[in-house]
């Protein structure tokens, strides 16, 4: 989307954002996106001025490459900014990456043709044209005159300066006050050396010159054209909807005739539509019988109590598992191709009121309802109608008339008229006596002719066109079809005679009488087709030439060369068939690999980018084998063949990704599993992605694919182990750590064969430790730990094994005392701390002493650890647990609560609030800071017990309430969830305590209400509350975001307190806001008043208010489709006031402008109001008049009267033209 901005408005795009940049303070690119230009570029030895790519020996340098990327990227990002999007999201993660490298390509390769812009010497050409084009003018001997130079160059700097009000003095002054900062992000984006007006001036001088000789490069490929008939009558049919109006008489339907044509077409324009409710019993397609007949029976039990009168929306709720179940089974109106056959077999034929007998379809059984019944009257579609109706009949006529002129070989002239007319204005839907006052007018004047009076006369006289018009007696000079209203053109063509004057004709203009003056040939038609076929055609035959050229030129990537391979990459991407595809693709997948292989740190991503180009591989062959497949036997050689082939391009796709894993994201994560499904490895490397995001549950999904695929992959079996080890499962760790084993062993690796031994050992002992294990597991445990540990100690007795030894003496001492041997455990745990173990193995010893009942000795040893470490929670527990030995409960408490203060894990809080609770029952804060915890962890059952313990001691527990409230939210109990937080409301806590909670019921009243669904009153009073918290915090964003959202989707609630808040956020006065000259809005500089074709459409502000307009005039009124700029101007020339809205303006503010704008067009003053959508406009509403702009955040009656009241009819080159 932002290029074709680029193409249009080009390199001036960027010097506009660059200008708007400086004046508002918007940062318009990330640095770290862009690629580094410094101060250093002179330098010939700096990086910037190294070579990147040689085009026929002459050098692109390292620096013009990365501005000319930095310039495309900084287009870029301003242009997605216009509708609110962040065009630099795009650019992160490893799809970013390959983007980034598209990107470089794009600013040094361009498209493989030559494609003029629109705007001359405006848009950046790409840096291997720019050279080429110069190169071939040299050959040629073409030059650029300073005379054309001049002129050229001339223009594009004067408008550049006008478009931003700017004089030259002005615009240097700009620069100069830039910041540092700021001006070396303007030398990125430009590619300047320095920040100037003069280093712009010569960039932009030498744009100018490249694309002058490219001009003349072309006129000297491709020469004079000559086209034939039959190559103009080719043309026209590829082009015919440019034409189609010029060539055949318009069609101008009546509505006997479109509702004929809407009968033919009922199912496109008019379906006949039910409002549906159901209740779905879900059952699959191949679920066992006694599933399908339980499910049977129920919905045939629901069916009998909506015999006997039960009400169908509250069975809905209670039994449906359909998402609908929350509306009470309410599906809304559907057509028949919106609905399951089935349901709608039934749904069509089932009167309304009715329930059906059950239904069975591929989700299960269903009752549905039919509630309702619509469908769209004529007056509803009749628009559409009549656009299809006429676009059919047009291309008939058109067809007819190709056909004839083909027969002939000879492209026929066309007829033109010449004719007067009288008009009597009257609005297209203008009121019915308003209608019938202008036609007795037309009337009149009809019987003034007939009784001889004067065409000529009559029309300066009575007409009530244009004054020019009128003062030549209503003459409208020469034209040919396509030019006037349809009903006028018909009129008008079907006069044969010289002097004849139509009957009285209704156009969207009023009311005309036509006389014909003149009647000829023409070739008009015929020397537009041909104008435009000569343009075309040179374009496109020096773009193939240009393609060719390019295509043989020696480029080489010698200081890029991953853009080098990036190029080969391009170029296989267009190849056209299977063929060259797959020849293309063999190039660009060698120079990826040689880069890989000589230098793998030139770019973190090459191997995802290999990944991409084997997968392209991978699809050549699937396309193969489908085709081999319909034409072979399934055991012939060349299957079985491409079947190796397809393993292959798989596993190559899988191992290319997998050396950019380390820097890959989720995404590609995805991509590269589509390609590689059955890639044991790389589902292993996703596991581990998700556990560095702490995503557990899709690790274990991975790891468990990899082992399916895999089993013989043993760091999946470890991590598995671990895995399972955390969440105690013990069993299934052992199993998984035991398979490792083995496959290391037979792998013959015994310093990992070690490491998985000790973790097995300790695992068993953990098992032992675990309270829920029964005493025989226990037992088996602790001798399997026993067998295993002792068998390590063994093999390591004779090695200097520090780490693994301490580890394991530290295990023995652990074993030691789970079997109630503390005095062998301290021995253990002694030995370790001889040989370096840390304070943990020291508090191990402390344990072991209390367990022996040598309490001095167990109150010395944490001592001494806390001593050391101030922090060692479970030290401090130690010393609670010598205290409660001792019958010291307020010491023990003490040095619990002290250890709860110190602890950092979760499972280590819980141990020691649990401690405190046995001893101090009455203590809320820490069953509060327990039950936390719990939620934290997801186990509700406990934090229910905590927080309602807290609250039989405290009734006013604030917190209490709240984290009931997330219980229950967790839980998916949303009524419940409610109840508490707004119990927890009525306690009044603090303003930003009540954010939260006020949040919270928001999403939970989201969440009952279902996906897209309304929410009922508590999540109304939410969002109300909120907007009013914030406003009081002075948040005005987030208070109107959430009144917006009330305003928007429930304008119902309490309008009264919504306005008045509404109002207060806004500030709103009864006046509107006036600029310095004492009228509404702001002045905008005065673009002057050009006619398309020959003036560009670049514009000053945003939606315009002058310049470059359409020849057409957009219908006064309300348009429901957004208006191009061009026509805008044209009505805001003839005097007209638009009101342009975003799209998702509030419902209420855009029933106030329509019915606004509705009551005033029945003034005659006010016929030319114009109300219409205007998509990516930055405020709610926009209203514009010749040279004047108001933008306002939302509705204000007061405003907008004030600014038609000024404008209307007041401003404007054509403001006298009369309304239509």
């Amino acid at each position: 989307m932002w290029r074709a901005l680029v193409g249009r408005y080009g390199h001036l795009v960027i010097w506009v954002v660059v200008v708007a940049f400086l004046l508002g303070g918007i940062l318009l690119f990330t640095p770290s996106l862009t690629f580094n230009n410094k101060n250093n570029a002179n330098d010939a030895n700096s990086p910037e001025q190294q070579t990147a790519i040689t085009v026929e020996g002459a050098k692109i340098t390292k620096g013009e490459l990365d501005a000319a990327y930095n310039s495309l990227v900084s287009q870029a990002v301003s242009f997605y900014r216009q509708f609110g999007q962040d065009f630099r999201k795009q650019l992160e993660g490893t799809q970013g990456a390959h983007l980034k490298l598209q990107l470089r390509y794009q600013a040094a390769y361009g498209i493989s043709g030559f494609q003029f812009p629109p705007s001359r010497a405006n848009n950046p050409i790409a840096l291997i044209d720019a050279l080429l084009i110069r190169q071939q003018a040299k050959k040629r001997g073409l030059s650029v005159s300073r005379v054309e130079l001049d002129k050229a160059f001339q223009n594009d700097y004067d408008q550049f300066l006008r478009s931003q009000k700017l004089t030259e003095d002005s615009f240097r002054k700009i620069l100069k006050d830039a910041t540092s900062q700021q001006q070396e992000l303007i030398k990125q984006a430009l590619g300047l050396q320095q920040a100037t007006v003069a280093a712009f001036k010569a960039k932009l001088r030498h744009q100018d010159e490249t694309f002058l000789l490219a001009q003349k490069l072309e006129t000297a490929v491709v020469g004079q054209l000559h086209p034939s008939d039959q190559e103009l009558l080719d043309y026209l049919q590829k082009h015919q909807d440019q034409y189609i109006k010029k060539l055949i008489s318009p069609v101008v339907p009546d509505d006997q005739e479109l509702k004929t044509y809407l009968k033919a077409h009922q199912d496109k324009y008019a379906p006949e539509e039910v409002n549906l409710s159901n209740i779905l019993i879900k059952v699959a397609p191949d679920a066992p019988k006694s599933v399908v007949q339980s499910a049977s029976e129920q919905i045939g039990r629901i069916k009998a109590q909506l015999d006997q009168g039960a009400d169908f929306a509250k069975l809905a709720k209670q039994y449906s598992q359909d998402l609908s179940k929350n509306n009470g089974g309410d599906l809304g109106y559907l057509s028949r191709d919106k609905m399951d056959p089935q349901i709608a077999k039934v749904a069509f034929k089932l009167p309304v009121g009715q329930v059906s007998d059950p239904i069975r379809t591929a989700r299960g059984f269903g009752l549905i309802k039919v509630t309702d019944r619509r469908q769209k009257k004529f007056a509803a579609v009749k628009s559409q109608v009549k656009t299809d109706y006429i676009n059919e009949l047009e291309h008939q006529r058109f067809d007819h008339w190709q056909s004839q002129a083909q027969k002939a070989g000879v492209f026929p002239k066309t007829v033109e008229v010449r004719a007067s007319h009288i008009l009597i204005k009257v609005a297209k839907d203008a009121p019915a006596d308003q209608v019938q006052t202008a036609y007795r007018k037309i009337e009149a004047l009809q019987k003034q002719l007939q009784a001889g009076a004067g065409f000529a006369q009559l029309a300066t006289e009575k007409s009530d066109d244009a004054p020019a018009t009128k003062a030549k007696g209503g003459d409208l000079g020469w034209f040919g079809h396509g030019v006037m209203d349809p009903a006028f053109d018909q009129a008008a063509f079907a006069l044969k005679k010289v002097g004849d004057v139509s009957p009285i004709v209704r156009s969207s203009f009023g009311f005309h009488l036509i006389e014909l003056t003149g009647r000829r040939e023409s070739d008009t038609v015929k020397k537009q087709v041909t104008q435009a076929y000569i343009k075309d055609e040179t374009k496109q035959r020096f773009s193939d030439w240009f393609k060719q050229l390019k295509s043989q030129a020696k480029i080489d990537y010698v200081g890029a060369p991953v853009l080098g391979a990036f190029a080969l990459e391009a170029r296989a991407t267009s190849a056209k068939g299977d063929t060259a595809k797959r020849a293309a693709l063999e190039p660009a997948i060698q120079a990826y690999e040689r880069i890989q292989q000589n230098s793998p740190s030139t770019d973190p991503y090459l191997g995802y980018y290999l990944s991409r180009l084997y997968a392209q591989v991978l699809k050549l062959d699937q396309d193969k084998q489908a085709k081999l497949a319909k034409q072979s036997d399934k055991k012939s050689a060349a299957l079985k063949a491409i079947e190796q082939q397809i393993a292959l391009d798989r596993r190559q796709a899988a191992e290319s990704f997998l050396r950019s894993a380390g820097s890959a994201d989720g995404p590609a994560f995805e991509a590269a599993l589509a390609t590689s499904p059955k890639n044991a490895q790389l589902r292993y490397r996703y596991a581990r992605w998700f556990l560095q995001r702490s995503k557990e549950t899709q690790a274990l999904g991975q790891l468990k694919q990899a082992l399916d695929l895999d089993p013989t992959l043993t760091e999946a079996q470890l991590l598995m182990g671990d895995l399972q080890a955390k969440r105690f499962n013990y069993r299934q760790a052992i199993g998984y750590y035991a398979t490792a084993l083995k496959l290391v062993q037979d792998q013959k690796q015994p310093e990992q064969a070690k490491q998985v031994q000790l973790k097995l050992g300790e695992t068993y002992l953990a098992w032992a430790k675990l309270d829920s294990a029964s005493e025989p597991d226990r037992q088996n445990a602790l001798k399997s730990a026993q067998d295993i540990l002792l068998k390590l100690k063994e093999a390591i007795s004779s090695e200097k094994e520090s780490t693994l030894e301490v580890q394991l003496l530290t295990d023995l001492g652990d074993l030691k005392m789970e079997q109630g041997d503390y005095q062998a455990a301290q021995g253990q745990y002694h030995q370790a701390l001889k040989i370096g173990a840390r304070e943990s193995v020291q508090i191990k010893l402390g344990q072991a002493y209390l367990a022996g009942k040598q309490t001095d000795q167990a109150q010395q040893t944490f001592q001494e650890v806390i001593n050391r470490d101030a922090y060692a929670s479970q030290a401090y527990v130690g010393l609670g647990e010598v205290y409660q030995a001792q019958g010291k409960k307020k010491d023990a408490l003490q040095q619990y609560r002290d250890a709860l203060k110190r602890s950092y894990s979760d499972e280590a809080r819980i141990e020691v609030a649990k401690r405190i609770i046995t001893l101090d029952p009455q203590d809320k804060d820490t069953r509060l800071t327990l039950a936390d915890i719990y939620l934290k962890q997801h186990v509700y059952q406990g934090a229910e017990a905590q927080y309602k313990a807290v609250l039989q001691q405290n009734p006013n527990s604030i917190q209490a309430y709240r984290g009931l409230g997330e219980v229950y939210a967790g839980r998916l109990d949303w009524d419940k969830a409610i109840s508490n937080f707004q119990s927890a409301l009525q306690l009044k806590p603090p303003t930003n305590v009540r954010i939260t909670i006020d949040e919270k019921i928001l999403n939970a009243a989201k969440q009952r209400a279902g996906f897209k669904n309304k929410f009922g009153p508590d999540g109304q009073q939410a969002l109300y509350q909120l907007a009013d918290l914030y406003a009081k915090q002075g948040n005005k964003a987030q208070a109107k975001k959430q009144l917006d959202q009330l305003q928007k989707d429930y304008p119902d609630y309490q309008p009264e307190l919504v306005t008045k808040l509404a109002d207060q956020l806004s500030g709103k006065k009864k006046t509107a806001t006036l600029a310095p000259d004492g009228k509404p809005g702001q002045p905008v500089a005065d673009l002057g008043q050009k006619l398309l074709p020959d003036c560009k459409p670049v514009y000053n502000s945003s939606p315009p208010t002058s310049g470059c307009h359409s020849p057409k005039l957009a219908p006064w009124g309300i348009s429901a489709q957004p208006l191009a700029p061009e026509l805008q101007v044209h009505n805001l020339a003839q005097g007209g006031v638009l009101l342009q809205y975003r799209p998702d303006i509030a419902k209420q503010s855009l029933s106030q402008l329509t019915q606004l704008v509705q009551r005033l067009r029945g003034q005659r003053k006010y016929c030319k109001l114009l109300l219409a959508p205007y998509p990516g406009l930055n405020k709610a509403l926009a209203l514009t008049a010749w040279d004047r702009l108001d933008k306002l955040d939302k509705y204000d009656q007061a405003q907008v009267s004030a600014f038609i009241d000024a404008f209307i009819n007041a401003q404007g080159p054509e403001k006298e033209t009369a309304c239509p």
